[in-house]
């Protein structure tokens, strides 16, 4: 390697010998709950997607139930809506004798129908109770007769009957934020009375181009 006349190395080997020199600050510093936040809190952009349109999609906000699920108390099985105290005695040999004054199938809105003392409805699985049944007899143990069934056990109160709002109540959560959207999440979601949109984070460029040109089967 040449020296220059004075006996140092060449300006390039000076400026290497010097080393890189002082250390840059960095220009803007945050704080670790800053940072934390930022990692936290959802930096994509949101859209509202209907909810058949937004499977695993992510929420990027918490959905509350707008309603009951079921929103009436429902029969579990096919047979009579009663009171449950009036099959009390009810037995093989004694079977309760009640009369039938309507029946209930499920979809149908069941009106000023009513289960009055000695009386019965005739119900399919999944039909709101009539007012003033409080069980359900299934049809196995119910003898149908001339605009009469007779009822050969005791039932409680409660019996064959899915409650209101058992599966789902009025105002609780069904979706936090952050939450990937299953068909079983979006299930829940729709059966709370979430049915119009939801919003989601959507990573930029979704959905992803796939090309100009798909061969397609004839």
């Amino acid at each position: 390697m040449r020296s220059s006349p004075n006996g140092s190395r060449s300006g390039k080997a000076s400026k290497a010998a010097a080393g890189p020199g002082p250390l840059r600050k960095p220009s803007a510093l945050i704080g670790l709950e800053r940072a934390r936040r930022q990692v936290r809190e959802p930096v994509l952009p949101s859209e509202s997607l209907p909810l058949e349109r937004a499977l695993y999609r992510v929420l990027c906000r918490g959905v509350q139930a707008r309603v009951d699920s079921p929103s009436v108390n429902a029969s579990l099985k096919d047979g009579f809506a009663v009171r449950s105290g009036d099959t009390a005695r009810a037995g093989p040999g004694l079977p309760a004798v009640l009369r039938i004054s309507g029946s209930a199938v499920a979809g149908e809105v069941v009106g000023a129908l009513e289960v009055v003392p000695g009386t019965a409805v005739r119900i399919t699985s999944g039909a709101a109770l009539p007012a003033g049944a409080d069980a359900v007899v299934g049809a196995e143990h119910a003898e149908e007769a001339t605009a009469r069934v007779k009822v050969a056990v005791p039932v409680d109160a409660g019996r064959n009957v899915l409650p209101r709002g058992s599966d789902i109540r009025r105002g609780s959560t069904v979706g936090r934020k952050g939450d990937l959207l299953t068909p079983g999440r979006i299930g829940r979601i729709a059966a709370a009375g979430e049915t119009v949109e939801v919003q989601l984070l959507v990573p930029p460029g979704w959905p992803p181009s796939l090309g100009g040109s798909i061969d397609r089967a004839p």
